[in-house]
C-alpha cells in the first residue's frame, strides 16, 4: 500500500537533519523523497527550512566563529 510509505513529519525532519549534516540539500532531498514517498516540492521546502534553522543554531553556539573574550 502506498500510504504505508509516507512517514510522519517528525520522521521526515529527523531524516533530513541527519542527511543535511553530511550531504548537500539536493542529495538530502532526493534521499528523503525516495524514503518518505512525499512530494519532492514538499520535502525540498522543508529541507530549506531545516537548513536555515541549523545555520541559526550554529550562530548561537558559544565558542563559534563569533569568538569569545
Amino acid at each position: 500500500r502506498a500510504d504505508e510509505q509516507i512517514m510522519t513529519q517528525h520522521d521526515l525532519d529527523d531524516l533530513l537533519r541527519a542527511s543535511l549534516s553530511r550531504d548537500s540539500v539536493k542529495d538530502s532531498v532526493a534521499h528523503a523523497v525516495e524514503l518518505s514517498g512525499r512530494p519532492r516540492r514538499e520535502v525540498y521546502a522543508r529541507a530549506l527550512e531545516l537548513a536555515k534553522e541549523s545555520d541559526k543554531e550554529a550562530d548561537k553556539e558559544p565558542g563559534g566563529e563569533h569568538g569569545e573574550d
